[in-house]
């Protein structure tokens, strides 16, 4: 047994920190064997002095003794000590990280001492008292090194995390992370200073005991986020009211976690645990709410519990719950949704539901589990699971995710409409009740009736009494019926399915989500089926003429399917563009939200002089209405293509649900493959060009290889292409991307060696997450020749799908993998991306700008800024509240914050400073210049032509009403699409 002293930052009070030591020394608790400092020592200002056991305290770096006479040690390097046979990893220097792991053994870590407390470290717990502004190198050591104790300091106070459990190899470790006060500042228990440990020499060979309260490790929570990435699609907020619009640009600039203009994964800290009813860990769990059936050993296993909800709708109503404190089912451990599992099944006749909300409290299963075999993306979502037949219907919420919906929906079904306000069941009566009574059968065709009548609400407040009489007016077989004869028909679903019509509650045929839901061309988000993968090739053609279901998640699944059938797709007359012969022209994607900035884009270019053809791209008719293609097609020498429609028309794509995986900016490198022009401009719609961009055709990288690509910020994290994938080699996402593509599947041969291009990268050499900026992508595709195109197709179709770590947010990868794989020569711009100012950046910090994406001409002898890519400058539109929108108030707040400064041009080199709170989208030090004053211009013409469009629309809502659903809060949006 190892007994050890624990300090927390000595600073100057060596005295203080000397009595203490001696007095524990020499009491009846010690005497102890090492006492190890964590936080900031001041060395300097320690008396030489004899201390009665070894003393371990961080030092600065390089200009302090190692050891000194009087037992003291200062670690000034990141090392590990073996003391008293405890393995003591010491972190000196957070910002030296392979160091670090370099002076890790295969030896496990005892106990590691930092001076901060690690980022992330509070994902699953609450935590009010610690600040926001934590490092991440530091959470990076927590994760090499796995320790059994974490020891920290610097805040001042003393704070125990509850334990969590870490899976290292084959292996689970379980960690405990301390924070101490500062020595001698106070006495008060809350600002504890010094604590004591008996530790016995860890065993490789002994169990591992997993104490009661134990989370999952923060650090696995938080990377899972990453990595489902939808990667997480950033998220879209229903946009903020006009009067806000200045508010949001402040809190961007001041690094707000809930606001920011550049697209990042968000994490919001959870509430107090002691509101939440089924921790159990907290005082306030209502143990009566949890269920004393047997399952194997009892309700409550090692990972998940069975509970009566607070509220039940029906006695029979239950709920499964891990026991550890999380967000949703994407962030539980594999052990912790096995045994979710486990309680599933025991209750099969149930019907499963699960809604997963960003911002909520702790998950459960309100009748939830996820689908064996198919992980359910990191956005807001709702899951319905029906066991007869076997059906799961899955809506991602793309908006405000009204979490109520589910509940509300199975209350009307069982005519019990005012139950679906849970305050209304919580008597006492109804929540001490058998949670195994009659089962609750469903059919989903019930629920078809359910979703497609969300379409036809107007008011939020009309969509309880809506559910009621569509659940009371139908018997069963009526409901079958109007699920499977009487549906809508519309032009644009796919082919009939293979499917058998259901017997009743005991049919046990299996309908795919297309055969029960209509494609809906007026809902706002169609809902795809989940399945289990297939085992068919992704790419190999098949042999049955009828689309798998598993085409939602592989949609190479198709008949007949190959790249030179994709690249024909325009000849067999499904569509033949009217611009087939142009030498080169211009490609947007665009969703009606996208179309005010759309048709500014349009109209400046041709001010600017630009006279090229251009090609607006969406996917399936939800995304634009008819007025939509009006409006666009009536500025001239444009040509709007529902490229989904045309591409499951073609048989490319199995049916709607596999084309909707393409919709918003995953359709862009389609968009690129199909457009007909040999030379493509590919074109975010929100960016602000201060020149024509045809004169990027002259473009030094353009006329060398026939392409130019923009850097995106250095981003120093673990992430995307730069996530560590071994904890030993240190090998990136990157680096083993290249070894493991499949590159036969596109009939390419392994490049001998990557390019120089790839070699010289920041994403190579491990100092971003980031490499392209797309908002601007030029490609010469004749030059490129097919290999890059199928790449490209392949990456974006077949490989997002089967890797667990995705390699970009959205496309933004795409394009320059396609030629680095394929050995086809690329170029990037030679500057790094600059950023534009946000409105309070001047006086916060006047060398660090953080507003939107700044790229300068792509010479070396042009000095001029050329595009910013600027959604939060320009973008007047944003999803409201159903409500009258003021567009001249949100309009004149986005004139009055548009930027006057960009960070001045230079090359691309790792981040080397510390952000102190600052958020990603900021530039570190780079300083800041007067922004062109045509920009002003520009940017104002563009904002005020936006105005204009929504203004005109919300003054006649007869010609166009868009009836807008996210599944929850419910909109009805009257709006008009009018040329301006």
């Amino acid at each position: 047994m190892v007994k050890v002293l624990l300090s927390g930052d000595v600073g100057g009070n060596w005295d203080a920190l000397h009595a203490r030591v001696e007095k524990l020394h020499t009491s009846a608790h010690g005497p102890f064997d090492v006492v190890l400092c964590a936080g900031f020592s001041d060395v300097s200002a320690n008396a030489i002095r004899a201390w009665p056991l070894p003393v371990y305290v961080l030092g600065g770096l390089g200009d302090q003794p190692k050891n000194t006479s009087t037992n003291l040690h200062v670690v000034s390097e990141n090392s590990v000590h073996t003391i008293s046979g405890l393995h003591v990893a010491f972190l000196a220097d957070p910002e030296a990280v392979q160091s670090f792991r370099s002076a890790l053994t295969a030896q496990p870590v005892d106990l590691l001492i930092t001076t901060d407390y690690p980022q992330g470290f509070d994902q699953l717990v609450s935590v009010e008292q610690i600040p926001s502004s934590l490092q991440r190198s530091i959470a990076e050591a927590v994760e090499m090194a796995v320790p059994r104790y974490h020891i920290a300091a610097t805040h001042g106070l003393f704070y125990q995390r509850l334990p969590y459990v870490t899976t290292h190899g084959a292996t689970r470790r379980v960690t405990r992370f301390i924070g101490l006060g500062q020595v001698g500042v106070s006495p008060d228990k809350d600002k504890k200073w010094m604590h004591a440990l008996n530790l016995d020499v860890f065993s490789s060979s002994a169990s591992v005991e997993i104490p009661a309260g134990t989370t999952q490790s923060p650090f696995e929570a938080t990377k899972r986020l990453r990595q489902d990435a939808i990667a997480f699609q950033p998220r879209k907020r229903p946009g903020l009211s006009a009067e806000k619009a200045q508010q949001l640009m402040q809190q961007s600039s001041q690094g707000s976690k809930q606001h920011s203009f550049y697209d990042h994964t968000q994490h919001a800290r959870l509430p107090n645990r002691q509101e939440c009813w089924f921790c159990l860990s907290t005082p306030t769990v209502e143990m009566h709410l949890i269920s004393q059936c047997t399952l194997r050993d009892g309700s409550i296993g090692n990972e998940a519990y069975l509970a009566i909800p607070k509220g039940p709708i029906v006695p029979d109503h239950a709920l499964i719950v891990p026991i550890q404190h999380t967000a949703s089912m994407t962030t539980i451990s594999a052990a912790a949704r096995a045994e979710v599992n486990q309680f599933k099944a025991a209750l099969t006749a149930y019907v499963y539901m699960e809604a997963f909300h960003n911002e909520g409290t702790k998950y459960k299963v309100d009748f939830t589990p996820l689908p064996d075999g198919a992980e359910i993306e990191a956005s807001e979502y709702l899951l319905v699971e029906c066991p007869s037949p076997p059906t799961r219907l899955l809506h991602t919420v793309h908006g405000k995710h009204y979490m109520q919906f589910g509940r509300d929906a199975v209350a009307a079904l069982l005519n019990m409409p005012r139950r679906g306000n849970w305050k209304r069941t919580t008597s006492l009566s109804s929540i001490l009740v058998s949670v195994f009574a009659v089962c609750l059968l469903c059919q989903a065709v019930l629920f078809r009736n359910i979703f497609s009548a969300v379409a036809d609400l107007q008011h939020d407040d009309d969509h309880r009494a809506h559910l009621r009489s569509v659940a009371a007016a139908a018997t069963w077989s009526d409901l079958v019926e109007a699920g499977i004869d009487n549906s809508t028909s519309h032009s644009t679903r796919a082919s009939s399915q293979n499917t058998t019509e259901p017997t009743g509650p005991s049919g046990s045929a299996s309908k795919s989500i297309d055969a029960l839901l209509p494609f809906n061309s007026n809902a706002s988000v169609s809902l795809a089926s989940v399945v289990e993968p297939t085992t068919t090739s992704n790419y190999a053609p098949l042999s049955s003429a009828a689309a798998s279901p598993s085409s939602s998640l592989h949609p190479w699944t198709v008949a007949d399917v190959s790249f030179d059938r994709v690249m024909d797709a325009d000849t067999r007359g499904v569509f033949v563009s009217k611009f087939a012969s142009a030498p080169r022209g211009i490609v947007m994607c665009m969703h009606t939200r996208m179309v005010p900035m759309g048709v500014s884009l349009i109209q400046e270019l041709r001010a600017l002089g630009n006279i090229d053809p251009v090609q607006v791209f969406y996917c399936l008719p939800n995304e634009l209405s008819s007025t939509d293609v009006t409006l666009l097609t009536g500025l001239g020498n444009v040509e709007v293509v529902d490229l989904c429609s045309v591409l499951v028309t073609s048989r490319v794509f199995a049916d709607h649900g596999v084309a909707s995986r393409f919709q918003n900016f995953w359709l862009k490198p389609l968009a690129l493959v199909f457009s007909p022009f040999p030379n493509v401009l590919l074109v975010d719609v929100d960016t602000i060009f201060l020149h024509d961009p045809a004169l990027l055709w002259t473009s030094s990288p353009v006329v060398d290889t026939g392409t130019l690509f923009f850097h995106d910020r250095v981003l120093d994290f673990s992430q995307f292409l730069n996530q560590d994938v071994g904890p030993d080699d240190g090998q990136t996402f990157i680096q083993v991307f290249f070894d493991t593509f499949p590159y036969a599947a596109v009939n390419l041969t392994r490049p001998a060696a990557i390019s120089d291009t790839m070699r010289r990268s920041m994403v190579w050499n491990k100092h971003t997450a980031h490499e392209q900026d797309s908002s601007v992508v030029l490609i010469d595709k004749t030059r490129a020749g097919p290999h890059v195109l199928e790449t490209l197709w392949y990456l974006v179709t077949v490989k997002r799908f089967q890797d667990q770590i995705t390699f970009s947010w959205g496309d933004k990868e795409a394009f320059w993998l396609a030629f680095e794989l394929a050995g086809i020569p690329y170029a990037f711009s030679p500057w790094n991306c600059g950023v534009v100012s946000l409105p309070d950046d001047a006086a916060l910090h006047p060398t660090t700008l953080c507003g939107s994406l700044a790229q300068y001409w792509p010479d070396l002898n042009k000095n001029d800024v050329f595009f910013v890519n600027g959604n939060a400058v320009v973008n007047v539109y944003r999803l409201g509240d159903g409500r009258h929108t003021d567009w001249a108030a949100r309009a004149a707040s986005l004139v009055a914050a548009i930027p006057k400064l960009v960070t001045p041009r230079h090359t691309r080199h790792p981040t080397s400073q510390n952000r102190q709170g600052l958020d990603q989208t900021c530039l570190l030090g780079e300083g800041a210049t007067d922004i062109p004053p045509a920009f002003q211009d520009i940017a104002e013409r563009r904002i005020r032509r936006g105005q204009a469009i929504e203004d005109r629309a919300a003054k006649n809502d007869s010609m166009w009403v868009n009836t807008v659903h996210d599944l929850g809060q419910l909109h009805t949006l009257k709006l008009v699409r009018q040329r301006c």
